[in-house]
């Protein structure tokens, strides 16, 4: 997983993450440093608040032009 440079996932892909329950960038779960972060990243993939989803070809030409 490309979480440094996941704009690349989303130019090559279409692929965008919705709902990150943590304040600040995407990152690995790996970089995070508190059990209390994790429970709230794992409960968030769990009940689908995160996810990611395919840009719609007007979404991702909408993305590439900003």
């Amino acid at each position: 997983m490309k979480y440094v440079n996941f704009h690349r996932i989303t130019e090559d892909y279409g692929v965008v993450l919705e709902g990150w329950p943590l304040k600040g960038k995407f990152c690995s779960p790996g970089d995070l440093s508190s059990r209390p972060q994790l429970e709230i990243l794992l409960n968030a993939w769990k009940t689908g608040l995160a996810r990611f989803r395919c840009l719609t070809d007007d979404e991702w030409e909408e993305w590439r032009l900003q």
